[in-house]
């Protein structure tokens, strides 16, 4: 069982992400997100809202919300917190300060049972005991492809959304054909 950072969603958006058998392998099992993941993706696009007068908000926020339906989203609750208080306090006293939204994010996987994460940003939770970090390499794309796919997935009812967004992974074998069920919510 996965948990997937911010910079995975963000980079799989973009069709960034160059799978290797290590996360190929990961992605079998039940990927989840936090309500982080949430908050930095929207954080991204008001930053964009206000930085780009020709910014199509409405259009990104529907893209997101479309994508985000796809995963579970595993709660953040007291025993979460507690432990992103030990999480901070350990990497105080080592001397290993990383950003508060990492913590929050490893501690929320960690009391859900969830030990792995799937980031780009291997340094920060490297440094967090107990999480076993899967790092990946990104390659550029252009915006126009990536634009277009979502746009074709926006117009689909949500279970064909889910079969198509399925097939698309597969056919690029991003995802093994076993996995397809991580695509879908759970219940």
């Amino acid at each position: 069982m996965i948990c997937l950072d911010t910079t995975f969603l963000i980079d799989f958006l973009k069709e960034r992400i160059i799978i290797t058998e290590e996360i190929n392998n990961s992605l079998k099992n039940t990927a989840v997100i936090t309500p982080f993941s949430i908050f930095e993706l929207y954080h991204g696009i008001y930053r964009l809202k206000r930085k780009e007068p020709d910014f199509d908000f409405d259009k990104r926020e529907k893209q997101i919300l479309n994508f985000i339906k796809i995963f579970q989203i595993i709660n953040y609750n007291d025993k979460a917190a507690i432990k992103t208080a030990e999480v901070l306090d350990f990497l105080e006293s080592e001397g290993k300060i990383i950003d508060l939204i990492d913590i929050l994010i490893a501690s929320a996987a960690l009391v859900n049972d969830f030990k792995t994460i799937i980031t780009r940003n291997e340094s920060h939770f490297n440094k967090i005991p107990d999480i076993l970090v899967i790092g990946y390499e990104i390659r550029k794309r252009r915006k126009k492809e990536t634009a277009n796919k979502l746009k074709l997935l926006e117009n689909l009812e949500y279970e064909k959304r889910s079969i198509c967004l399925t097939i698309i992974l597969l056919n690029k074998r991003l995802l093994p054909l076993d996995a397809h069920f991580f695509l879908y919510p759970c219940p």
